[in-house]
Parts: C-alpha cells; structure tokens; sequence
C-alpha cells in the first residue's frame, strides 16, 4: 500500500512538472519595460495565437497557423512602438502589420492590420512618423528576374504617433 501511494505521488509530481513545462512553453515575452508592463504571446484555445499586454488580450490569431512575431521597437521619450507582423496561411496572404503604441502600463492604441502580404523591406522613424515600405506582393517571386522585381511598386506605410494615424502611398521606387 505505502509502494502503490509512493508511485501516485511521484507520478503526481512528474504530472504537474511536465505540465507546467508544456504552459511555460507556450507563453514567449515578445517585449518587456519596467513601466509599461509586458507583451507576451500565448497559445489560447484551439491553439489559437493569443498577443497580450499585461494579461489583457489585445490581439487574436485567425486559426492555429496564425504566428505574430516582433518586428521592431521605437522608443520614443514617453512610449514605445512595437511593430508586429502576422503570418497567416501562406496560400493566402503570408504577412501582415500590426502597430501597438503602449503609452502607459496598461493604455495602447493599436491599428488595424495592413500591407501587401509581403514582408516588410524597409521601417525606420523620421521625425514624428514611422515609416514601413513594403514590396507589391507577388505570388510567385521566384518566376521573376530580378530587373523585373526591382521594378515592383513599393507601397509606404506612414505611422504618425503625434495623432495615431496611419496613411498609405504607392511609389515607384
């Protein structure tokens, strides 16, 4: 009886350690500052992605193929902006943008997810406007030359944080 409760309580205790290995797996900490607090990315119900800021959910993945991942960060004097980008169903639309500006430990603003589906060539901070140029999407880049790309539109992305809007051109750079 003592062998029987022995072997219960240490199957108990590998239980629970590998289950709490299993949940610290799938949490991963995208961003952390000692005043606004922390982004973490978590699995949720049907291994849906999950993009929280101080335990509050502030982002959700379509299915379970949806991955967000931490692009950029701009630390600005009282707030930081973190470029997020989504990776979706390859087949349809491999990459978009998300833009979070956490002001306070637990204020943001967000914006709604944009771009051409592909990833992301340039991102850099002018002034009071963050700035994202993103290629024309074209399914098959393979199938072109490279003159042939380099002709491809660029498409800008203008994030002003003075007013958090965001604003769109299409160049031929």
């Amino acid at each position: 009886m003592i062998n029987l409760l022995h072997f219960i309580k240490k199957t108990l205790i590998l239980f629970l350690l590998l289950l709490s290995v299993s949940i610290s797996t799938h949490a991963k900490v995208l961003f952390s500052d000692s005043k606004l607090g922390k982004v973490v990315l978590h699995e949720g119900e049907e291994n849906k992605p999950l993009l929280m800021l101080n335990e509050k959910t502030i982002l959700t993945g379509n299915d379970m193929f949806y991955r967000f991942y931490l692009e950029k960060v701009f630390d600005l004097s009282d707030s930081k902006i973190l470029i997020i980008g989504a990776h979706g169903d390859a087949q349809v639309c491999p990459t978009t943008f998300y833009i979070i500006e956490i002001s306070s430990y637990s204020k943001y603003k967000l914006t709604d997810n944009f771009g051409s589906c592909a990833s992301a060539r340039k991102i850099w901070k002018r002034g009071e406007t963050i700035f994202l140029e993103i290629p024309e999407y074209i399914q098959w880049p393979s199938a072109l030359t490279s003159l042939q790309i380099r002709k491809l539109k660029r498409i800008v992305y203008f994030y002003s944080y003075k007013n958090s809007t965001l604003k769109v051109t299409k160049s031929n750079k």
